[in-house]
């Protein structure tokens, strides 16, 4: 543009309003105008991707916030863990030490019982030995006994025999002493010739008296034979009784002994089993305290990482501050050119407007999806809770209706957005409580909400559009 030369008025009029016009004879305001529409253009385009990459570096900034508050619990759950694993491990070891020599000590003990135990089956065998030799030796002797019973029943059958025979010889020597009598008394009549009769009947009357005497001995020494017999088959059958009572309890011994020798057997098993058993729980015990030593060494150097893991935590704290600085610095950005904004010479259009409202009502729309999602598994996870914050919130504070309509309904937006996030935030509250029933019904009041404030949202997206077949900024 030369210096001194009269621009045409209604180009320049055209320049400052950024309206097309023939600008043919200035070439130079023409220029301008290309310039100017150029950089309002890239001026829009720049707000547009500043409001997206302000979103995006909110809901950024947002993740890393709760996950290195995630990790920072988890950094001290770790740590609170590992220090009681530490603690247990170390007390578990000492305890499994203490068993274990106390266990040495109960297995060294069972098997001197099982020693002795062997020593006592040993004693009770010899025993049940010697109980059944004895029980033989009863059986024998009662055996022996009633044969003595009966050979003692066959001498009294002798005996009785023998007296029968006693009383007939003692009956034919009286009848012989008689008869030699009878033969004195005649021969005495014969006179002289009858003197050799009577010296015979003399001698066999003599004879037949030794005879009686002799008989008579014979049958007291019969009738003390009967006694004594008496008397011994009286103590043979004592005797008989006596050892058939001491038979039956030696029997009586003898199965108990039994019964004594096979538990003791089995006693002998059990304890020789428990002591391998307790030889095992030993080496167990020895295990475990040596399992015990390596968890701690392992928990000591866990502690040592879950240290560093709260160093890697808080210098993640670090690494966001930076974040919320871009955040605050775009935001800041973005709320300059919202003011610039309002200049009709730096307006964004209303088409730029509309899918800034639309994006809003995805994002929305989205917030409500992640809210259900945790709702319903009772999981929480990352939710923008500041309405300042999320898309709507930059966008809101970046643009500045002017048209009345449009400004009336954007002003009462503020207030139902706030609340909007509210619900989230009891929402979240309840999970934690384990009330997921009062989570759902906030929920359900959080969806009934939205639709009135995304209703705004589409009406003000309406008069808009209106407005640019108008011609007309909102």
């Amino acid at each position: 543009m030369a210096f001194g030369k009269k621009v045409d008025k209604a180009c320049v009029q055209a320049v400052l309003e950024l309206k097309d016009a023939d600008y043919s004879k200035e070439p130079e305001v023409a220029e301008l105008y290309r310039r100017l529409t150029q950089g309002k253009g890239q001026f829009v385009q720049l707000m547009n991707k500043n409001l997206v990459a302000v979103s995006q570096v909110s809901a950024l900034g947002l993740s890393l916030n709760y996950y290195a508050q995630q990790m920072d619990e988890a950094s001290h759950t770790v740590a609170s863990a590992s220090d009681e694993i530490v603690q247990s491990a170390t007390e578990s070891a000492r305890v499994a030490g203490e068993v274990s020599n106390q266990h040495e000590d109960l297995t060294n003990t069972i098997l001197e019982a099982s020693e002795e135990t062997s020593a006592i089956y040993k004693n009770i065998e010899e025993g049940q030995r010697q109980l059944t030799d004895i029980k033989n030796l009863s059986e024998k002797t009662i055996a022996e006994s009633s044969e003595m019973k009966q050979s003692m029943e066959n001498l009294f059958d002798i005996i009785s025999h023998m007296n029968e025979v006693i009383e007939g010889i003692n009956s034919i020597s009286s009848q012989t002493n008689l008869l030699a009598l009878n033969a004195s008394i005649e021969a005495a009549r014969a006179g002289e010739a009858g003197k050799g009769f009577a010296v015979v009947a003399e001698e066999i009357r003599t004879l037949a008296e030794q005879t009686q005497k002799m008989t008579a001995n014979m049958g007291e020494f019969v009738e003390r034979i009967k006694e004594a017999s008496s008397k011994s088959a009286n103590s043979a059958n004592t005797a008989i009784e006596a050892l058939g009572n001491m038979s039956e309890k030696i029997n009586a011994v003898w199965e108990i002994n039994d019964a004594s020798q096979q538990s003791t057997g089995k006693i002998s098993d059990s304890i020789s089993s428990l002591a391998a058993v307790s030889q095992e729980i030993s080496s167990s015990m020895d295990e475990m305290a040596t399992q015990s030593h390596n968890i701690r060494e392992q928990c000591e150097k866990q502690e040592e990482d879950t240290q560093k893991l709260f160093q890697v935590s808080k210098e993640l704290q670090d690494a966001i501050a930076p974040v919320q600085d871009v955040e605050d610095s775009m935001d800041q950005a973005n709320h300059i050119m919202g003011e610039m904004g309002k200049d009709k010479f730096y307006s964004m259009g209303n088409q730029i407007f509309i899918k800034c409202l639309q994006s809003s009502v995805d994002a929305h729309r989205t917030w409500l999806k992640n809210l259900k999602a945790m709702v319903d598994t009772g999981e929480v996870k990352p939710l923008q809770l500041d309405g300042k914050k999320c898309g709507f919130g930059h966008v809101y504070r970046a643009l500045y209706p002017q048209n009345p309509q449009i400004k009336k309904i954007w002003t009462g937006l503020s207030a139902k957005h706030e609340k909007f996030h509210h619900f989230g935030q009891e929402a979240i509250n309840a999970i934690h409580a384990g009330n997921l029933d009062k989570a759902r019904d906030i929920y359900n009041q959080a969806e009934a909400y939205s639709k009135d404030l995304i209703a705004d949202m589409e009406e003000i997206e309406r008069l808009a559009d209106e407005l640019d077949k108008q011609g007309l900024d909102f």
